[in-house]
């Protein structure tokens, strides 16, 4: 039985570049497909039925061939690879990508900014990571990540001095959630600390759930400026936030997470 090898993660996380390991597969690109619809005048959403549909029949077709083959593309969540599986008579395998923002970030830059960087974090966001109960066989999993990305988050959640120049270089998470802010005249920050101004009794635990609200206020303005076909809730926005940049970024909070869940809600009533 031939052999599918799905790619799970957004652009500028080196998916391309890790196609030399497949030396002697056959590869289906989802930028190919895109390509052949430049200048059709389709909404977002006509060209992602068209390009998938199109990368599934080329998948089909070297499938006959009795091909191996790579299915180069973003594959971000359970019901986009969901699809995949109606392919016969072919075994499965996810390569997810969990690379983190520093670094998408910096291949954003170097590839020429050809996607909104708006769009590129979002895509991010709403990432599930390919599991075995998705009928996958094989799960192969690449981590890249900075060991310096979050060293100074630390400190400014327990002495709340916020260092922008320092916090926002290491954190590009942060960084982009913040110009995101400023560019719709707002201030992520300032709002959060004028509202532990009025909390000074606070706990680390309830610090951070109130960073956490925040999010929620971000997210609206988040999905409300952009126009992606993509759509993810606001609840698995804010979980997103909390586990790639909170818990295991900051001490304690593994061990404390259900805290700063029951801290969020009481805090979320109050503002």
């Amino acid at each position: 039985m031939n052999n599918l090898i799905v790619f799970c993660w957004p652009p500028c996380s080196w998916k391309t570049s890790y196609l030399s390991h497949y030396p002697d597969y056959s590869i289906v690109k989802s930028d190919d497909e895109i390509k052949k619809y430049d200048g059709k005048n389709l909404s977002q959403n006509e060209l992602n039925i068209f390009w998938i549909t199109d990368s599934l029949k080329k998948i089909e077709n070297l499938r006959n061939d009795e091909n191996n083959i790579v299915y180069d593309s973003t594959n971000l969540t359970v019901l986009r690879r969901k699809e995949i599986f109606l392919i016969q008579n072919i075994s499965f395998t996810a390569v997810n990508f969990l690379t983190d923002f520093n670094i998408i970030y910096d291949n954003w830059e170097k590839r020429g900014k050809d996607i909104a960087i708006e769009s590129l974090f979002y895509l991010k966001c709403i990432f599930q990571k390919s599991k075995k109960t998705e009928w996958f066989q094989k799960i192969i999993t690449i981590e890249q990540h900075k060991k310096s990305d979050y060293k100074e988050l630390i400190w400014f959640l327990k002495t709340w001095v916020l260092h922008l120049d320092t916090i926002l270089e290491e954190n590009k998470d942060l960084k982009f959630l913040y110009y995101f802010w400023k560019k719709w005249k707002k201030d992520f920050f300032a709002e959060y600390f004028n509202k532990l101004n009025y909390l000074d009794d606070l706990i680390l635990e309830d610090k951070l759930a109130l960073l956490y609200s925040e999010i929620k206020y971000f997210y609206d303005d988040f999905i409300n400026f952009l126009d992606i076909t993509y759509t993810v809730s606001s609840d698995d926005f804010i979980d997103w936030f909390f586990e790639n940049i909170l818990k295991n970024k900051i001490k304690d909070i593994w061990l404390n997470k259900q805290k700063c869940h029951i801290s969020f809600i009481k805090l979320w009533k109050l503002f």
